[in-house]
């Protein structure tokens, strides 16, 4: 018999967007108290309020969670440092590497582009910086909502002069990741934001760049107004901001001063991992089978936004990633890329963030993905026998 338990606490990744989607559609636990000593269903309920927080693992710092499973050591770097590399050049050589591995490894590059800001940028890198010859290793996986998205850049560089697939049809596999190297734009929120609708009432009157110990009441009434049907759980936001802020003093991290710089860090510590790995989770046929570990290596090596200038230039660059208004200033940076590849002004002036994974899979593909993956990413689901028991008893373990 499996040892489900074991599984969770060395687990690949547990889904939170699959649990989140099963509490919602089976109401699972709508509790209107939640008590000091929750059960496990009430930290399901929990978790269900608060987006991406059923699977958030440190990379830096001790960080407890539900599973005891620990961060994949290949995503840990060192703490950022300032650098003076401008975030041109560092595409631009992100691009150049990751094309030279991809010649080293005979695989070609696909990249899913939804048309945002991220992988809009990212295919940028490489049409800037490979012949047309050389784009012949380049396959665009993406749907008609990609298109809507950014339909200049569409027709200008990928209509009728790249390889494309439909973004449903891409099975990340072990005879896919033998063939291909497969960059998404999700780690680039842990880069970039968005976090600004977290403090978009502080921004009013610029109280976002102020320290956020200042402002922790305000933070904890932006993640209580995410819950407005569940009005006993008040102190979910308190408990949330001073598990994230815990790690801070702990690791004595100098650069976490300001509001926005602590939604940063949410983003960039606790979210980095999950957001990487999201295409063995989504975008498989068959979760029974495994993925080798050379695969699963490779793949955690070679995400396009992983390298470590990439995150030393957002650590430096802080105070570019924000305004008086976040609504005004999302991804300026990034956006001045693009625009001085192709010279849409409208795309950089009304582009607006927009979550990608909603435009491009279809709810029916969402009911199909596991809540769990063990360490060699086979899934299991919540009706399988003993998964929920399992997940049920580390919750109701979990001391928070």
């Amino acid at each position: 018999m499996i040892d489900f338990k074991k599984i969770i606490s060395t687990s690949a990744f547990i889904d939170n967007a699959a649990l989140r989607n099963l509490i919602m559609r089976h109401n699972i636990q709508k509790t209107e108290k939640i008590s000091l000593n929750r059960t496990g269903s009430e930290w399901l309920s929990i978790f269900s309020l608060i987006p991406m927080t059923l699977d958030i693992r440190a990379r830096y710092g001790s960080f407890s969670t539900p599973w005891n499973a620990p961060i994949d050591r290949s995503f840990v770097t060192r703490l950022p440092q300032h650098t003076s590399l401008k975030l041109s050049e560092i595409y631009d050589q992100r691009a150049l590497e990751i094309f030279g591995i991809a010649v080293k490894t005979n695989k070609n590059i696909v990249i899913q582009w939804s048309g945002g800001v991220d992988s809009t940028s990212m295919l940028t890198a490489f049409l800037k910086n490979l012949s047309r010859a050389d784009q012949e290793k380049i396959i665009i996986a993406m749907s008609v909502n990609s298109f809507v998205e950014n339909p200049i850049f569409y027709q200008n560089y990928i209509s009728k002069k790249l390889k494309i697939v439909n973004w449903l049809d891409v099975d990340v596999n072990d005879n896919f990741l033998d063939k291909n190297i497969i960059l998404h734009g999700d780690p680039a929120n842990c880069l970039y934001g968005p976090s600004g609708m977290m403090y978009a009432k502080l921004a009013q009157d610029g109280q976002h760049l102020e320290p956020w110990k200042h402002h922790k009441d305000s933070m904890i009434r932006s993640i209580n107004e995410q819950v407005p049907n569940y009005p006993g759980t008040v102190n979910i936001g308190e408990w949330y901001i001073d598990k994230i802020s815990s790690v801070i003093d702990e690791l004595s991290f100098d650069g976490v001063e300001t509001v926005c710089d602590w939604w940063w860090w949410q983003y960039f510590n606790f979210k980095w991992y999950g957001s990487i790995v999201r295409p063995l989770a989504w975008c498989r046929k068959n979760y029974s089978k495994p993925i080798s570990k050379l695969n699963y290596e490779f793949f955690s090596r070679n995400t396009f936004y992983s390298s470590q200038e990439f995150q030393d230039w957002s650590y430096t660059n802080l105070h570019r990633l924000i305004s008086r208004n976040p609504a005004d200033a999302y991804k300026p940076e990034v956006k001045k890329y693009i625009l001085d590849f192709n010279g849409d002004y409208t795309y950089h002036d009304k582009k607006k963030f927009q979550a990608s994974r909603v435009t491009n899979h279809i709810d029916l593909h969402y009911r199909g993905v596991p809540v769990l993956f063990d360490e060699n990413w086979v899934g299991y689901y919540w009706e399988d026998p003993s998964v929920k028991d399992s997940m049920l008893d580390c919750l109701n373990d979990f001391q928070g």
